[in-house]
């Protein structure tokens, strides 16, 4: 495993018996952690004042995020996975986020018209994104966290058409994928459906994975 270049948060207060049940951090998470702290003078440049994670899993990618921050936000974090929001929340004590909330739900369902209102400045998504049968998917356990159907995109895909309608005017949109994915299709649909810009921005092998960082923004640089 690729350790990150950049600082885990905390994350003690886990153990093995947690990660019998939430998706324990792995390359993927390093690769997203290290390239939020990569991105961070564009982050802060765009001053956000909410942020959301769609599957929180352990909660690390939303203590990194407010770790990188120079000011508050609020941030929102979901996760199908009654297991992961636990977990979640723990992270988000144990990091000291004062304006965390986490909800047990699928994708931002039941988010979907008070983030409408406000406007998502900065989101991240680490989905399911290993190839498997579509009835893998369908779960609500950590086999959640990893399979994600016809070319490991289902989950994605289903969202990305609401996605645009939940950001603010000015906001990005970080998500992991693998080769299997077909990235270029992925930022494609991210530019179909309301984003100005969508690219790879960083990459890393790991083991037999090719991973990578997309991101997408509401408005072109």
């Amino acid at each position: 495993m690729n350790p990150p270049c950049a600082d885990l948060p905390k994350l003690d207060h886990l153990g093995r018996a947690d990660f019998l049940n939430v998706y324990e951090p792995s390359d993927d998470t390093y690769l997203f952690v290290d390239t939020l702290h990569a991105e961070s003078d564009f982050i802060n440049a765009k001053k956000p004042s909410v942020c959301a994670e769609i599957g929180g899993g352990s909660g690390c990618l939303t203590a990194t995020l407010a770790n990188v921050l120079a000011s508050p936000a609020a941030f929102f974090i979901t996760d199908i996975n009654p297991s992961a929001a636990s977990a979640c929340k723990r992270t988000c004590e144990a990091n000291k986020l004062r304006y965390g909330e986490v909800i047990n739900m699928d994708l931002l369902v039941s988010l979907s018209d008070r983030m409408e209102s406000v406007g998502i400045d900065i989101m991240l998504f680490n989905p399911p994104y290993v190839v498997t049968p579509s009835q893998e998917i369908a779960s609500s356990d950590i086999a959640s966290s990893w399979a994600g159907g016809v070319k490991g995109r289902e989950v994605l895909d289903r969202f990305i058409p609401k996605l645009g309608k939940l950001m603010s005017t000015n906001g990005s949109f970080y998500v992991v994928a693998i080769e299997e994915n077909v990235p270029e299709e992925i930022c494609k649909l991210l530019l179909e459906n309301g984003f100005a810009t969508a690219k790879v921005i960083s990459c890393r092998r790991a083991q037999n994975e090719k991973l990578m960082i997309i991101r997408a923004d509401m408005a072109a640089a």
